[in-house]
């Protein structure tokens, strides 16, 4: 179990206390809890580093507006490119500076706009990653998503809060104005 900074519980034991305590208030969410996979609570925190926060950010952006399906698709034609792994920002980098290797990259399924978006992250990354490592490791919340809004065209407020959620581990952040979010608590 990966054991966060000092004497805190590791994140799976908060997890399953908060399950526990969930069912305690509401015994109808038990079946849901129970189906339930959870994978991005019960990962390991060592499994986080610096190439998965870029990794994270371009699936955001190659996800945005599109169906699932169709960001699968896009992302596995990417990554049969470089070789069946998700590119490295750097290595990205120097493909987005050759007209050639551009034109094949943006073949994979992105459009003008998604290129461009792509591009303004790896550059950001490129650019300030020293900064942006201080940043993840010791920003607030409201820094990091200040920061990637003003420097990444095409992340905005949401893609940043799922960002702290999925990519930094946040836990205790809640997106009120994810649409999932929405539907299912209207269903509730």
């Amino acid at each position: 179990c990966a054991c966060l900074v000092g004497s805190e519980m590791c994140i799976r034991d908060r997890f399953h206390k908060a399950c526990d305590r969930v069912i305690r208030i509401d015994k109808s969410l038990a079946e849901i809890i129970l189906k339930g996979d959870f994978p991005l609570f019960l990962k390991d925190r060592d499994q986080v580093d610096f190439k998965s926060y870029y990794d994270k950010l371009a699936s955001a952006i190659i996800s945005q507006q599109i169906s699932g399906t169709a960001a699968k698709s896009i992302k596995k034609r990417l990554m049969d490119h470089f070789g069946n792994r998700f590119p490295a920002f750097k290595e990205m980098h120097s493909e987005l500076v050759d007209p050639i290797k551009r034109q094949e990259i943006q073949a994979c399924g992105f459009s003008a706009r998604k290129m461009e978006y792509i591009e303004s992250l790896t550059n950001y990354f490129c650019e300030k990653e020293d900064s942006i490592k201080d940043l993840f490791a010791n920003g607030t919340d409201d820094e990091i998503v200040e920061q990637l809004t003003k420097n990444i065209k095409g992340i905005g407020p949401w893609s940043s809060n799922m960002f702290l959620l999925t990519g930094i581990s946040r836990m205790d952040l809640f997106a009120a104005d994810d649409l999932g979010i929405e539907r299912q608590f209207s269903k509730y």
